[in-house]
C-alpha cells in the first residue's frame, strides 16, 4: 500500500520578484459580482507558468471583464501592459493571449496568516529564439537596390527643405 503525504500548503512558495513565464490557460467564467447585488458578470482567469530557480510554478490572474473599458480596470491595465490593447471600436479575444511569453512580477500578500503569491504585473517577453530570428532578419542584405526600401532611411534622415537636387549627383544620359 502506497502512503500519500498531504502537502503542507497548496499555495506555491515564490519569492517576490520578476520571472519569465508563459500564459498556459485562458478560462472564461460567469460569477456573481459582490459589488452589484451578486449580479452575474464575466471574469477571465489566466494561468501563467513561471520559471523559478527551483521548479516551474503555476499562478492564476483574475481579470474581471469591464464593458466600459475603464482605464482604471484590471483588464485595461493588463492589455495595455501586454501591448494588446485594441483601438477604440476594435474587438479583443482573450484566447489570443494563450501561449504568450511574458515577464511576470510576483508580489506576496499575507491574509489570515497565509502568504499568497500574486501576479502584480505582466509584460511581453521576447524569447532567445525570437531574438535570433530578428537578428537573422536584420543580417540579411538585399541583393540589389531594387530589393531595398529606401523610404525608412529617407524618413529617418528627414528633409532639409530643398528639392534635393544638390544632395544627389545625377549623370546626364546623352
Amino acid at each position: 500500500m502506497a502512503v500519500k503525504v498531504r502537502p503542507v500548503s497548496s499555495m506555491p512558495v515564490v519569492a517576490d520578484g520578476s520571472y519569465p513565464g508563459k500564459i498556459t490557460s485562458v478560462e472564461n467564467k460567469t460569477e456573481p459580482n459582490k459589488y452589484k447585488n451578486n449580479e452575474p458578470h464575466e471574469v477571465f482567469y489566466l494561468e501563467i507558468t513561471i520559471k523559478t530557480p527551483d521548479e516551474p510554478v503555476k499562478l492564476r490572474k483574475r481579470i474581471p471583464y469591464v464593458a466600459s473599458w475603464s482605464e482604471k480596470s484590471t483588464m485595461f491595465k493588463l492589455l495595455r501592459d501586454l501591448e494588446c490593447l485594441p483601438e477604440p471600436g476594435e474587438g479583443f479575444d482573450f484566447d489570443d493571449l494563450l501561449g504568450m511569453n511574458v515577464q511576470v512580477s510576483v508580489i506576496n500578500n499575507q491574509h489570515e496568516g497565509k502568504i499568497y503569491p500574486n501576479v502584480d504585473q505582466m509584460r511581453p517577453r521576447v524569447t532567445k529564439k525570437e531574438v535570433r530570428r530578428l537578428e537573422r532578419k536584420v543580417e540579411k542584405k538585399p541583393e540589389n537596390d531594387a530589393d531595398f526600401d529606401f523610404g525608412d532611411i529617407i524618413d529617418e534622415v528627414g528633409d532639409d527643405g530643398d528639392n534635393g537636387d544638390d544632395d544627389v549627383e545625377v549623370e546626364d544620359e546623352d
